[in-house]
């Protein structure tokens, strides 16, 4: 069987209608991204940190149009896969094909988002710079160790709430669910960068626990639905 990428990719392509490509693949990302360098300019580093919250809630309200409901006892989202005998294989690859998507989705509003604030903020008057700059006020090692955290962090949290969020079918669950993805990952992140305060090199081991829950996370949201599928193979 083909396991390539393009394989794994045009699997994934399978369940996404062309609105949902539009919003999720670039206006999402880059509506976010231009309003975390806006929140930068004037708020420093703070703006990277909202865009990444308001990404958190984004991901689980939009899964809702991919694979919501599919983990839902009366679910009739995989009936059609049953007439396939590849139906097993599209799915693992649409889940694993998705799960990087958001790893790169969050991977690059932080980056992006981060730089661009670095060329506007100015004249952060009022803001502790502790505060304005909780991120770049470190060394290059430090900043780059931060960045990952929030990253791995906000995945982790984001890949958790759609886990949660499917098994429900509603829009109004996937926004409740959303919004305590959002104040889950905030909290989380602040108390993070808090804790790991400069110059400490504490941010590597946070680094170290945020990609054992990112992974631990992802093997779990794969295989919540993959049972769901492989159930609805024999009607269970």
């Amino acid at each position: 069987m083909d396991f390539s990428i393009g394989k794994r990719i045009r699997s994934y392509i399978v369940f996404t209608s062309i609105p949902y490509r539009v919003a999720v693949w670039l206006v999402i990302p880059a509506g976010l991204t231009a309003l975390g360098v806006w929140g930068g300019s004037r708020f420093g580093d703070i703006g990277l940190l909202f865009a990444l919250i308001l990404l958190e809630g984004a991901e689980v309200l939009s899964d809702s149009w991919l694979f919501g409901g599919i983990q839902a006892k009366d679910s009739e989202k995989i009936d059609y896969l049953k007439s396939s005998g590849r139906g097993m294989a599209v799915m693992g690859s649409a889940l694993v094909i998705d799960l990087a998507r958001k790893l790169l989705t969050d991977l690059g509003v932080a980056v992006l988002t981060y730089c661009l604030i670095g060329q506007v903020k100015t004249g952060l008057t009022g803001i502790p710079e502790s505060v304005a700059d909780f991120v770049s006020m470190g060394n290059v090692f430090q900043e780059t160790g931060s960045l990952a955290y929030l990253v791995l962090l906000f995945y982790s949290v984001s890949v958790l709430g759609t886990f949660l969020s499917r098994y429900g079918s509603t829009v109004y669950g996937n926004m409740l669910i959303g919004y305590g993805a959002m104040i889950l990952a905030g909290l989380a992140g602040i108390f993070g960068q808090m804790l790991s305060g400069y110059p400490s090199n504490l941010i590597f081991l946070l680094d170290l626990l945020a990609a054992a829950a990112a992974v631990g996370v992802s093997i779990l949201a794969v295989k919540a639905a993959m049972k769901k599928v492989r159930g609805g193979y024999y009607d269970e």
